[in-house]
């Protein structure tokens, strides 16, 4: 418990979406969990931990808002061991907190926010579904409960998105997607971004007629150069009223399709 005990609260919050580098920038400065609680076990949680029992997250893959202290204490009095059965990091900066529950197997299972350096109340989680071993779907919700993201994950050789790689994938450079671009007189826009030795990062803008962005395509280098190859591509796809609807992840593996929940 000494690891969560002195975390400072930022009036803004980073959220991670399950295990990738991407992230998503929330606003503190209107966070709903402002009307903190300091009881250690409410007799609310208390009745919701008994009404689960066993069983952590229930058949509609939903846990009740509780403390950081009380979602410990839950995990511990079904046996699980910090370390062993579930971890917590309070290394992220701007006082985000995250715990991790694992599965039999040592997979996330489910990853819970606790951001902005307050541990009363979590800020939203994320739960993961496994196929023989292979993560395959993901569910994000937010701090009230409601789902905010569901990712399909796909192996990239799944007949039913190939659609999806034809134009864009974790094999084709920023130089081949450009030239496609050119060649079908598709408007864009590129910038490099990053630090020097870390970061690296090539930004395509897809425009519509009137200049609006439709699509934007990600590819992140990190520390590796441009002349290497990325660590992964993701294209963000935006609907007429300009939000965000749909991201593609593109792996080396895999293919993760985010569909958000507006």
């Amino acid at each position: 418990m000494e690891k969560i005990s002195n975390v400072p609260f930022y009036n803004c919050n980073v959220s991670l979406k399950g295990n990738s580098p991407i992230v998503e920038r929330l606003d503190c400065s209107d966070n709903k969990s402002k009307n903190y609680s300091h009881e250690y076990m409410s007799s609310d949680v208390s009745s919701a931990v008994r009404a689960y029992g066993l069983s952590f997250i229930n058949k509609n893959k939903t846990i009740p808002q509780m403390s950081l202290k009380d979602m410990i204490k839950w995990f511990e009095s079904q046996g699980k061991i910090e370390g062993k059965d579930f971890e917590i990091d309070s290394s992220y900066t701007m006082g985000n907190t995250v715990v991790i529950l694992k599965n039999k197997q040592g997979q996330n299972e489910l990853t819970i926010h606790y951001d902005c350096g307050n541990h009363d109340n979590w800020n939203g989680y994320e739960v993961s579904e496994y196929n023989n071993g292979v993560r395959t779907k993901e569910v994000a919700r937010d701090y009230n409960g409601n789902i905010s993201y569901i990712a399909q994950i796909y192996d990239k050789q799944d007949e039913n998105i190939q659609h999806l790689i034809n134009e864009l994938s974790y094999d084709i450079t920023p130089q081949q997607y450009v030239k496609y671009l050119k060649d079908n007189n598709i408007d864009y826009k590129v910038e490099y971004y990053g630090e020097e030795d870390n970061n690296r990062n090539i930004d395509i803008e897809i425009l519509d007629k009137n200049k609006n962005v439709i699509k934007r395509i990600w590819y992140y280098y990190g520390k590796n150069k441009y002349d290497d190859h990325c660590q992964f591509v993701a294209q963000d796809e935006y609907n007429e009223q300009g939000k965000l609807f749909r991201r593609l992840d593109y792996n080396k593996d895999n293919l993760e399709v985010v569909t958000y929940i507006n």
